[in-house]
């Protein structure tokens, strides 16, 4: 399981991975987080090289086409659920379908949104805000969480040692 580090994360940049065949789908989205202030973008052709970043270092999003003609929006979402990132990443799905199964199985699948093409610029400003703030909040709290545990049980074994040297005092 992939752990997050106990390092401020609220103060470095929420980092997106974008996956969409499209050239100018990709472009869109990419120049619309762009104006974001403390968001690193990275977009990929290929489903293959999204997933080879995202297993290099944790991003705080991933966005990614359904409709791919590769690796679909479908294998990309049960690749990053299935790496069991702690906390998960959260994903964004991209489509032009409007059909409810399509939108079901990517949900069943692990994502947290969607975005319907054609795609407006606030729109993915808005979501990606509110996905990475809360993507930055599970790491931090995954963090402190993992500092909290190792520190009881360094108090608890601080205990053990003085009942221990209680014990060996009092025989």
């Amino acid at each position: 399981m992939r752990h997050a580090s106990g390092t401020d994360i609220l103060a470095k940049a929420g980092t997106v991975l974008i996956v969409d065949d499209d050239p100018i789908s990709r472009q869109f989205i990419t120049d619309a987080l762009g104006s974001m202030s403390g968001v690193k973008t990275y977009a990929f052709e290929q489903g293959a090289d999204l997933l080879a970043a995202a297993s290099a270092r944790r991003p705080d999003l991933i966005i990614t086409d359904l409709e791919m003609l590769e690796v679909d929006g479908f294998a990309i979402i049960t690749a990053i659920t299935s790496a069991e990132y702690d906390p998960p990443v959260p994903i964004i799905a991209v489509t032009a379908s409007t059909s409810r199964k399509v939108r079901r199985l990517a949900l069943e699948l692990g994502a947290v949104d969607f975005l319907t093409k054609p795609l407006d610029p606030s729109e993915i400003r808005a979501r990606c805000r509110n996905l990475i703030n809360l993507s930055r909040a599970q790491v931090a709290l995954s963090g402190r969480a993992a500092w909290l545990a190792h520190e009881v049980a360094r108090a608890t074994a601080t205990v053990v040692a003085r009942e221990h040297e209680t014990i060996h005092r009092l025989a």
